[in-house]
């Protein structure tokens, strides 16, 4: 039998396969798009990070009821963010810090379990953190809060309720009971998480 010039040249089944050695099926690495991989990912790593890093003091730092006012009590809520600041005013009851120094708060509890604070700075309010202080909290952080998230269906209503004037003279009156405040956790640094909002001494926001 004749065989074309250009055929294939005959397989030789006498020779056997070596089946040991799996063939390589690795993919060849792209550096250039593991770098853009990693720029995508890394938003999301810090956002973990972050919730993580919330979560943790959330479960081992101290909770403290502290009252709060707002910028403008006829405009407190503005989209669905309950803009505020804390009321030192209202929990500092002593204490000085020199104006060169990084101050902070030494909170304690009075007779009445009604959050207190002496302002001092911060080496001598953790120096006392271990005793007269319950917890410390730095100055600047209290006075970073500035904004507290609103569910749209709760959103209209504490509107009609700040309007209408329950919460609307917020530090107008310094022996009346605050009718608005937060929780904050206060960790073993200083710093601080908010937790809750609460209106007239409830969850402001109920839990689902």
């Amino acid at each position: 039998m004749n065989t074309p010039a250009d055929a294939p040249p005959p397989v030789d089944l006498s020779t056997p396969v070596d089946l040991s050695t799996p063939a390589d099926t690795t993919l060849p690495f792209n550096r250039p798009m593991a770098i853009r991989l990693a720029i995508l990912l890394l938003p999301v790593i810090v956002l973990a990070a972050l919730i993580g890093y919330h979560e943790k003091n959330l479960a081992a730092g101290d909770t403290w009821r502290i009252p709060i006012q707002g910028f403008d009590p006829r405009d407190l809520l503005k989209g669905h963010y309950l803009r505020f600041r804390l009321d030192l005013d209202r929990i500092v009851t002593r204490g000085s810090c020199p104006k060169d120094e990084e101050c902070c708060l030494c909170l304690t509890l009075d007779e009445s379990d009604k959050t207190q604070a002496q302002r001092l700075d911060c080496p001598a309010a953790f120096g006392r953190s271990h005793g007269k202080c319950g917890a410390v909290l730095r100055e600047e952080v209290a006075r970073g809060f500035s904004q507290y998230f609103i569910p749209e269906d709760r959103a209209q209503e504490l509107d009609r309720i700040l309007r209408g004037g329950r919460g609307g003279g917020m530090g107008a009156d310094k022996e009346k009971e605050p009718r608005m405040a937060v929780e904050i956790v206060v960790d073993k640094q200083g710093g601080a998480v908010l937790k809750g909002l609460l209106l007239d001494g409830q969850p402001a926001i109920p839990e689902p």
